[in-house]
């Protein structure tokens, strides 16, 4: 028999929580070019922090699009098994409220069935 498949809800929940969060300060991250252009001076230095700066919101927007892939399947995951387990629940519930005793409420009753008789055996004729 296969192992019962269990899932820590609350890890999942916090998992994409946190996520959220993430993705929030990357998509509110500013472009650090513009707050450092003035300071640097440097010609070189201002075009490889241009340079640097331009890949970063490059691949920040790749890790935002991936997060955003993520949360969406822990958050559609964690839903998923709360509905799965509030089905399955319900269910129990039908089948307990529908199956108690003999002439309990909400059961049918049986019909007796006869014993059957053997049959003598026919000797030679």
């Amino acid at each position: 028999m296969a192992p019962d498949l269990e899932v820590n809800l609350s890890l999942l929940e916090s998992t994409a929580g946190a996520l959220s969060m993430l993705i929030e300060e990357f998509t509110n991250a500013s472009d650090i070019e513009s707050s450092y252009e003035a300071a640097v001076g440097e010609k070189n230095l201002v075009g490889a922090l241009h340079s640097f700066a331009s890949n970063w919101r490059a691949h920040r927007e790749d890790m935002i699009k991936s997060m955003q892939d993520v949360y969406k399947m822990a958050t559609q995951s964690h839903q998923a098994y709360l509905d799965t387990d509030d089905k399955l629940a319900q269910d129990i519930k039908a089948d307990t409220s529908t199956s108690g005793p003999p002439g309990s409420p909400g059961t049918q009753p049986t019909q007796p069935t006869q014993p059957t008789q053997p049959t003598p055996a026919r000797g030679p004729r």
